[in-house]
């Protein structure tokens, strides 16, 4: 089981991130910021990778080094977005409106969500 947060703003709109290291920003860094909506980190990461690989394809024999430069600084980027990646979607959250409202242990977002609910239900239930 992971530890969510939960996030609100208003009755409606309920999403769950994930409590610590983010292994889809870790192993394809542009395509998790395109999907988490965060464009211009997904545009810079895109053109990153472009350049390096076009870089690698045309210069690899000349320049060893700066190839072995791009590949660190390649691991440095996933293992920074692994590692901070579901704090970026907190804050984001937190700068559209959203508040923390509740931890949840669940397998996935979905039951984290459903967990949520469930306990939103159950406090009702007991008002009425």
């Amino acid at each position: 089981m992971k530890k969510y947060k939960i996030y609100t703003q208003g009755k409606d709109k309920i999403v769950a991130v994930k409590d610590g290291f983010s292994y889809p920003a870790l192993f394809i860094p542009p395509i998790w910021a395109f999907v988490q909506r965060m464009w211009i980190w997904g545009l810079l990461l895109t053109v990153f990778y472009i350049g390096r690989y076009s870089f690698f394809i045309i210069y690899s024999k000349n320049y060893l080094f700066l190839n072995e430069v791009f590949s660190l600084v390649t691991v440095s980027i996933s293992l920074l977005f692994g590692f901070k990646g579901n704090e970026w979607i907190e804050k984001k959250l937190i700068h559209k409106g959203f508040f923390l409202v509740s931890q949840v242990e669940a397998i996935n977002n979905e039951q984290a969500v459903n967990q949520y609910n469930w306990k939103l239900y159950n406090e009702n239930s007991l008002e009425d």
